[in-house]
C-alpha cells in the first residue's frame, strides 16, 4: 500500500512541470507589447546615466541607448553603431563617423550629428557636471581631452590631442537627446 502511495506521489510530481508545457502560452499576445526582460546585478540608484556611477544604473543606461560604435561580444571587434562608418587621419589624430541616416529618437524626433556634439561637449566633457566619463576619455600623460566638432549634417569629428587607439571604443558611450536635455544643460 505504502508503495503504490509513493507511486501515485512520484507521478504527480513528474507531472507538476508538463502543466507548463501548455502550447498556448507560448503563442504571441496582440494585447501586449513586445518586452525584453534582462537580468542586472542591482537595481539601479538613478536613471541619470551620465552621472551615475553604479553598475545597476550604467548597465540599465546602456540597454536603452546607443553609441556611435560597439563592442562586438563574440569578437571584441569595433563594429558600427549609430555610425554606419569612420575614417581615421593618417596621424591618427582625427576620427570622423558618419552617421547611419533617418535616425529617430523614440518620441519620433530626428537623432542627428547635433545630439552627439551636445552629448559630448555638454555632458561628458562639461566639468560642471560629474560623470566618469570624462575620466575616460582623457588620453596621454597630459590627461588632454578631444574636442568634438560638426562637420556636416551626417559628420562629427573627434579631434585627440595625440594617437590613441583605445580611443575609437570609448565613442560607443550613450548617445543623449539635445532636444530633450539642452534646456536642464543650460539653466
Amino acid at each position: 500500500m505504502v508503495a503504490r502511495w509513493l507511486m501515485l506521489f512520484f507521478v504527480g510530481v513528474l507531472l507538476i512541470p508538463l502543466t507548463a508545457c501548455n502550447p498556448n502560452t507560448l503563442l504571441a499576445n496582440p494585447d501586449r507589447p513586445p518586452q525584453l526582460v534582462e537580468a542586472i546585478i542591482s537595481d539601479p540608484k538613478t536613471f541619470n546615466f551620465v552621472i551615475a556611477s553604479d553598475a545597476g544604473s550604467s548597465s540599465v543606461g546602456s540597454m536603452i541607448l546607443e553609441g556611435l560604435v560597439e563592442q562586438n561580444p563574440l569578437t571584441g571587434e569595433v563594429e558600427p553603431a549609430l555610425a554606419e562608418s569612420w575614417s581615421i587621419s593618417d596621424d591618427n589624430l582625427e576620427i570622423i563617423y558618419t552617421m547611419r541616416p533617418n535616425l529617430k529618437w523614440s518620441d519620433g524626433n530626428p537623432l542627428t550629428v547635433d545630439d552627439v556634439v551636445f552629448t559630448y561637449n555638454q555632458l561628458y566633457l562639461n566639468p560642471e557636471i560629474p560623470t566618469g566619463m570624462r575620466d575616460i576619455l582623457r588620453i596621454g600623460q597630459s590627461g588632454a581631452l578631444p574636442t568634438v566638432s560638426k562637420v556636416n549634417e551626417r559628420q562629427v569629428k573627434f579631434t585627440v590631442p595625440e594617437p590613441f587607439a583605445p580611443f575609437l571604443s570609448v565613442t560607443g558611450a550613450s548617445i543623449y537627446p539635445a532636444h530633450i536635455l539642452q534646456k536642464t544643460v543650460e539653466q
